[in-house]
């Protein structure tokens, strides 16, 4: 897996803000945040810069910037305004008021983690309780990214507070995450949410959140769920995502890009109908074939890419590409994909992104996923006649 941040097209400058602590000890328990410091800008703004390791400061990329709490506010308004900054850490302060302050100065179009890491090496598990919301693709793919780079199991834990039957919204939570390769899911039915995600908590968890919405994160954040968890003594970290980006599917998707009428003996076959399906609308070369092939499979290899719903979602990252390439496969007998399933697969989107520039894909994700999620919407794509049809079913959603 790639690092959080790598340094490639898509990201050039990161912003760190040390308020608390001395920075040589918060940079050893946040470089898997930073990843490769020589590749990238790293703007460091922090009011203890005595104890910077030398070697860090000959490194022509890294610039230190000591200020006080008074000037910390202008000194960012100023960064801002002269660099163009991509991702942004910065740690927790307990004063909720002093926090507003930051979430006010922040560009809500840049990503942003809060983080507070005081027993990182000790911990063994990442908890996410997750209620839905717009961000929720964004913020499970961030816990993907987090979890392969620190090896460590993740627990979703889904929100409710009145008992039921699942709804569309925990089919969507589930079918992301279990793109992303997470399966341990549990469910979370409490009036006061605060009190019960702090008693799903154990002592080495690190609980990863989205973020409230903007006023509250900037006027009222000591009455949210974050704020409530931040302040007890376990690890945790919160991800501010911008909003997702405006991408429709028929913009990747479109009626050359869909066959609804295939069969295959197993899912090998089936993904190598797939990768045709590609070759065949000019989307990659007859020369990428091999390579696409050998990375799907690989993938598969250690993890099953079918999420449920009779969906599966193969996708792998293409280096030099601009944009995002999605084809649609309907297989109306099925195709097992996971060790001793039945043919439970029937709808199989592989999708190509940009390496490391995952927007658009989130996006598409996320859109593909909740047409999936509707079994009545399933039922008409099976009954579809023409990848007409298809594409008119599929983009109600974008009206």
């Amino acid at each position: 897996m790639p690092d959080l941040c790598n340094g490639d097209a898509a990201l050039k400058n990161i912003l760190i803000i040390s308020r608390n602590g001395k920075f040589s000890k918060w940079s050893k328990q946040h470089d898997f945040l930073v990843g490769n410091r020589t590749s990238y800008g790293i703007y460091v703004l922090g009011q203890q810069m005595e104890d910077i390791d030398g070697s860090l400061l000959q490194q022509e990329n890294i610039h230190f910037c000591k200020v006080s709490t008074k000037d910390m506010t202008r000194e960012l308004k100023r960064l801002f305004n002269e660099t163009k900054i991509d991702f942004v850490v910065i740690d927790y302060d307990e004063d909720y008021r002093e926090m507003q302050r930051w979430f006010n100065v922040l560009r809500d179009d840049i990503p942003v983690v809060v983080v507070k890491l005081n027993r990182l090496p000790d911990a063994d598990r990442i908890l996410i309780p997750v209620c839905g919301g717009n961000n929720v693709t964004q913020l499970l793919w961030f816990v993907h990214l987090v979890a392969s780079n620190l090896k460590l199991p993740v627990h979703l834990l889904h929100i409710r507070t009145n008992p039921g039957k699942t709804d569309n919204c925990q089919l969507f939570n589930d079918l992301i995450a279990r793109s992303y390769g997470i399966y341990s899911c549990g469910e979370l039915i409490a009036f006061n949410i605060t009190n019960g995600i702090l008693n799903k908590i154990r002592n080495n968890d690190i609980v990863i959140m989205g973020a409230p919405n903007y006023w509250q994160l900037t006027t009222q954040f000591n009455y949210s769920i974050p704020y409530g968890v931040f302040n007890k003594e376990h690890d945790a970290m919160m991800l501010i995502a911008p909003s997702p980006a405006k991408i429709r599917l028929r913009d990747v998707m479109w009626h050359e890009l869909i066959n609804l009428d295939l069969k295959a003996k197993d899912k090998e076959s089936a993904i190598s109908q797939m990768v045709e399906l590609l070759i065949q609308a000019n989307q990659i070369t007859e020369g990428q074939r091999k390579d696409v092939l050998k990375r799907v499979f690989e993938r598969e290899r250690e993890c099953t890419t079918g999420v449920g719903e009779d969906t599966a979602f193969p996708h792998l990252t293409m280096p030099g590409g601009s944009s995002v390439i999605c084809c649609m496969g309907i297989f109306p007998d099925g195709v097992a994909f996971g060790p001793g399933d039945e043919k439970n697969v029937k709808f199989i989107f592989l999708i190509l992104s940009p390496q490391d520039d995952y927007t658009e894909y989130l996006s598409v994700l996320s859109q593909i996923t909740r047409n999936m999620i509707d079994e009545n919407k399933r039922n008409r794509l099976l009954k579809a006649t023409s990848s007409w049809e298809i594409l008119n079913i599929m983009q109600a959603l974008d009206k």
